[in-house]
């Protein structure tokens, strides 16, 4: 009896109530991958043909996790904080590392504690961890004593990394704190840079953010009255939002905005409909325009540039 992948694919997402899609067929760059989830097009991709050979414990092993990775993503409140913070991060061999940023992952410079966790992202670790997982899946070894192992070498690194990691100077900013008289300096945090009080914790003033200037010819909010200011998406695209949010949650289409044609290379034959190229989590693909009615997906081969 084969393994059913759906039946299991069905059972955790209705557990879980996750509105996903289940693939086999791998996204551009992940051929060789046992499996991977895309959360732009909210698919878990299974490699079943690389996966043909294994065993049933196997195949459940690798479309579980990446089922755990999708609920990490989409219902990151039932995970710990540690683990919401550690999925905007992928750290390479190397120790490039990326960072999650509007839907897209994109290069950036770690906290200047990288140093002291080398072996995490040495390639012989990542190696070594991959065989020990593969054991516990055969059976041969403990997940609880692999568990504790690391833990153990782990905390010791965080120990020592915790005393001797410098911490980023505050960069004075001139200004006098309004509440109490002591400097202003400017922070840095996960959501950029602001100016605070340096008698923190004592004083908690943070100096408001300086709103930009509306223009005199501004268009009116139909609901509230208030002017209407130029807004940008996740997607980069333009639309007009009440300047009085989140008090008021009026928006308009910047109908100037310019809209980029979908590049069409052919029809779908599962439906009919328009191949266009798509831009996913971490390149290019083709897919069907009547997603999410139709699935269908190709691998995306980038034209060639003509020789001259």
């Amino acid at each position: 009896m084969m393994f059913d992948y759906k039946k299991c694919f069905d059972n955790y997402c209705s557990a879980h109530n996750l509105a996903l899609h289940l693939s086999f067929s791998m996204p551009v760059g992940y051929e060789t991958a046992n499996g991977n989830f895309d959360p732009a097009c909210k698919t878990v991709f299974i490699n079943a043909k690389r996966l043909k050979n294994e065993s049933d414990s196997t195949k459940a092993f690798f479309l579980f996790h990446e089922l755990r990775h999708a609920l990490q993503y989409l219902c990151p409140d039932q995970f710990s904080s540690t683990i919401q913070r550690s999925i905007q991060y992928i750290i390479l061999y190397d120790g490039t590392c990326y960072k999650l940023t509007n839907e897209r992952y994109l290069k950036c410079q770690l906290d200047g504690g990288e140093e002291y966790f080398t072996n995490l992202v040495d390639p012989s670790f990542t190696a070594q961890m991959e065989k020990n997982l593969d054991d516990i899946v055969a059976g041969s070894e403990s997940r609880i004593q692999l568990l504790q192992t690391f833990y153990d070498s782990f905390m010791t690194q965080l120990a020592y990394a915790k005393e001797h990691i410098e911490k980023a100077k505050d960069e004075p900013s001139g200004n006098i704190c309004p509440k109490c008289g002591s400097p202003m300096v400017f922070k840095n945090s996960k959501y950029g840079k602001f100016e605070a009080c340096s008698n923190y914790p004592h004083c908690h003033y943070i100096a408001p953010k300086e709103k930009a200037e509306i223009p005199s010819d501004a268009p009116i909010c139909p609901e509230c009255g208030s002017p209407l200011v130029l807004r940008k998406n996740k997607k980069g695209q333009t639309f007009y939002g009440c300047s009085n949010f989140p008090k008021c949650h009026y928006v308009m289409e910047d109908k100037n905005a310019k809209v980029k044609e979908p590049i069409i290379v052919g029809k779908c034959p599962d439906c009919g409909g328009d191949l266009i190229v798509k831009q996913g989590k971490y390149s290019k693909f083709i897919g069907c325009s009547n997603f999410p009615t139709c699935h269908h997906m190709e691998k995306y081969i980038k034209p060639k540039k003509a020789s001259k």
